[in-house]
């Protein structure tokens, strides 16, 4: 999968996009109907320092604090 969007990622746990798909790490997929509402949870999140708001980072997050 591609890089579709061309953002500057700021969430660790960003791997891929396409048109209608975010793929995070550890092989999380993320499916839209639009394309339009994919751009808009990228930019939210993926492309943001908000990214721990996101369900699936703030979960990735809390399973690493509990690795620790």
């Amino acid at each position: 999968m591609s890089d579709y969007w061309h953002r500057a990622y700021i969430c660790p746990f960003w791997a891929a996009a396409g048109k209608k798909t975010i793929k995070c790490e550890d092989g999380c997929m993320l499916c839209f109907r639009e394309s339009c509402d994919t751009a808009e949870y990228i930019n939210r999140y993926c492309a943001s320092y908000d990214y721990r708001k996101c369900s699936v980072a703030a979960a990735k997050l809390r399973y690493f604090d509990r690795q620790a």
